[in-house]
């Protein structure tokens, strides 16, 4: 019955594959992913519990991104995300992460699109007891698929990486899923 469902939504989509925009829209996106990471620590720095002396590795924490969008032009969002931690951090803490940035959709407005999201970092997780600066810069950037199947609600799948600089020299490379909605 679900399956049902689901097929006759995508198939009204197609048949009314019109304008997708999001132009002069508002949003809210909702992302739960996780990944793996690799640091190259700064000196004598300690900033994670396993790895060798000057690289650290292993799994990233859970995060949920919570995602605030204007549609500025038909294939242009401008995207305040934030990250918070579902799971501790080597840190013992969650991550807290501000993303501004721009999101654009490669093949314009049709139902199904592709988009590419690039943004800045400002990590603000906590690092008490640590020897590191208490916040860290970067560039984040997304590659998704996406799936309008309302001219107000979609769904979509993202892969992403993300490179640090202030900490230490941190490369992460993410997957996740979410659903957004936008109106008017």
């Amino acid at each position: 019955m679900r399956l049902l469902l689901l097929l006759l939504l995508f198939s009204a989509s197609l048949a009314h594959a019109g304008d997708r925009s999001h132009r002069l829209q508002f949003g809210i996106d909702a992302t739960v992913g996780t990944g793996y990471r690799v640091l190259f620590k700064y000196g004598s720095a300690q900033t994670c519990g396993h790895g060798g002396d000057s690289v650290c590795y292993g799994r990233l924490p859970t995060w949920l991104d919570l995602k605030a969008y204007f549609g500025v032009g038909r294939a242009i969002d401008v995207v305040v995300e934030q990250r918070i931690g579902l799971e501790n951090d080597f840190t013992a803490s969650r991550p807290l992460v501000i993303m501004p940035g721009v999101r654009v959709y490669t093949l314009g407005t049709p139902p199904l699109k592709f988009f590419v999201q690039v943004q800045g970092v400002f990590d603000f997780t906590s690092t008490t007891g640590l020897q590191l600066a208490q916040y860290d810069f970067g560039i984040h950037e997304v590659n998704g698929f996406a799936w309008d199947f309302a001219r107000w609600a979609g769904v979509y799948f993202q892969i992403s990486e993300t490179f640090a600089f202030v900490r230490s020299f941190e490369f992460q490379l993410e997957a996740g899923a979410g659903l957004g909605g936008r109106f008017p």
